[in-house]
């Protein structure tokens, strides 16, 4: 999948040079030439003040985003101390793009689902509270 937005993005250079009237680095984004595996680089909560970063603990989210619009992937959030449970959920079900931000929907009803995730380049980058708690990723490809 990169190869084709690598290629299409090649094409859209290319096209600037021949005398287009479209402005110089617009690209026009579609659910075919963003879907791919995204895997989050960053993955933070914040409660209280206190900033916990989830990767080093053995959180993950690995999200898939398909041309025909559907998911899939998992999100795993490590046991809260208090709470004592790990969170292991499926992320299959679907996602939209307007513009440039993407929303997801799936029936585990994850924090996700409450976030507009920009795309740019090669990563989405979203951030939502809920029930008092500030989440902030960073997926990438």
């Amino acid at each position: 999948m990169r190869f084709f937005v690598c290629l299409f993005t090649a094409a859209v250079v290319a096209s600037f040079g021949c005398g287009t009237t479209e402005p110089a680095g617009e690209v026009v984004l579609t659910m075919q030439n963003i879907a791919g595996t995204y895997n989050a680089t960053t993955f933070t909560t914040q409660s209280n003040g206190v900033v916990t970063s989830h990767l080093p603990l053995g959180g993950s989210i690995q999200l898939l985003l398909f041309g025909d619009g559907t998911t899939g992937g998992s999100l795993i959030l490590p046991a809260d101390p208090v709470a004592g449970v790990d969170l292991n959920e499926s992320l299959a079900g679907s996602w939209t793009l307007d513009g440039n931000i993407v929303n997801l929907s799936h029936s585990s009803h994850t924090f996700l689902e409450d976030m507009d995730l920009a795309f740019s380049e090669t990563h989405l980058t979203g951030e939502t509270t809920r029930d008092s708690v500030t989440y902030r990723v960073v997926l990438a490809w």
